[in-house]
């Protein structure tokens, strides 16, 4: 008889530069079994950093961000990772209007 494989936790990475609101979300993240918080990030920079030499199965990020804009993550996490799925949160009408990607 065979057995499957468990399937693997889906690998999040969330990018929010409100540190509340990003606690909150990696909170929610690590308390559901089928997810597994592979990275936290507060800016452009640091998430570009880490999709460049890291793989995730879910980009959850923020438009509105420090040092630049989200659709930059998503656009880098599009071409590293294809397989990614990508989620988009942000706190401004206007952003979600320019996040046609």
């Amino acid at each position: 008889m065979l057995h499957s494989q468990p399937a693997q936790p889906a690998r999040v990475m969330v990018v929010e530069d409100d540190s509340a609101t990003r606690l909150l979300f990696c909170k929610a993240i690590e308390a559901e079994s089928s997810l597994h918080l592979s990275a936290s990030c507060g800016n452009v920079a640091e998430a570009l950093a880490w999709l460049s030499a890291n793989e995730c199965d879910l980009l959850l990020t923020d438009l509105g961000l420090p040092d630049g804009s989200g659709l930059a993550v998503i656009e880098a996490c599009r071409g590293w990772h294809p397989q990614a799925n990508i989620m988009v949160t942000t706190s401004s009408s206007d952003e979600i209007g320019r996040a046609h990607v």
